[in-house]
């Protein structure tokens, strides 16, 4: 159903990276635990103990802080995805798909769905979801894997979206990205909770992901209104302004 995923082998969290036995369990059911009761909803002694561990400070211990803590799970499984989607990416590449907006958005979204524990939930979607909830809120402490991109091949790929969309502004075609990819991950969760009347009749995780690849494509795709567009340009000027470097402190 999907045009790239043939014989590409999905990683554990932590694979392929230096982490003991024990962070590796740590991360993992924090991350599970987290995005069921919310980053402010667990108790690092809970998660302690869910992952075998007789000491309760055992999270303080291996990684300081809970803030310390989120942000080592979500840079562990970004590590991950940005392999996933480096993979993805060179084979749309080699078949000449990378300028398909729809295989773009497939790009974003497959590993969404892909990173499943044992009954099928939706892990990595369940964190994201709770993490943009805490961003919502104002409190920065932990970066989130989209707004924070950086130079990667997340980056990459929103930047190759915008390209084919050259009809809007390069901010508004990445805010509508953002704001469906929420959505994506809010209809995944549901989809395994069977909490919406619409997807507890499709059985399919693959086709509520099509779904959304369809929806996030004609968002992206819709005209703007004028004074959306004007909107986005004023404050794209004001952050240019505010961001541009302060010539008396420039190298000569």
């Amino acid at each position: 159903m999907f045009h790239l995923t043939d014989g590409l082998e999905l990683e554990l969290l932590g694979h392929g990276l230096n982490l003991s036995q024990t962070k590796r369990r740590l991360l993992s059911v924090g991350e599970v635990m987290m995005g069921t009761s919310g980053l402010d909803g667990v108790a690092l002694h809970r998660i302690a103990a869910e992952a075998g561990q007789a000491n309760r400070f055992a999270v303080q211990y291996h990684f300081q802080s809970k803030a310390d803590f989120v942000n080592a799970i979500l840079a562990t499984r970004v590590a991950q995805v940005e392999r996933r989607r480096s993979a993805l990416l060179a084979r749309a590449q080699d078949r000449n798909l990378a300028d398909d907006p729809r295989v773009l958005l497939e790009l974003l979204y497959l590993p969404y769905a892909e990173q499943v524990d044992s009954t099928g939930a939706c892990v990595y979607a369940c964190f994201c979801t709770q993490l943009a909830l805490q961003h919502a809120f104002g409190r920065e402490a932990v970066k989130h894997p989209l707004i924070h991109a950086g130079d990667n091949v997340t980056t990459d790929i929103l930047l190759r979206i915008t390209r084919v969309v050259p009809h809007l502004p390069e901010d508004l075609v990445i805010s509508r990205v953002l704001v469906q990819t929420r959505q994506m991950m809010a209809a995944l969760i549901e989809h395994h909770a069977r909490t919406s009347n619409y997807y507890r009749w499709i059985r399919s995780r693959e086709v509520v992901l099509l779904e959304c690849i369809d929806m996030t494509h004609a968002a992206i795709a819709t005209e703007a209104r004028p004074e959306v567009i004007a909107c986005v340009q004023t404050e794209h000027r004001r952050w240019l302004t505010k961001n541009q470097p302060d010539p008396e402190n420039s190298p000569a």
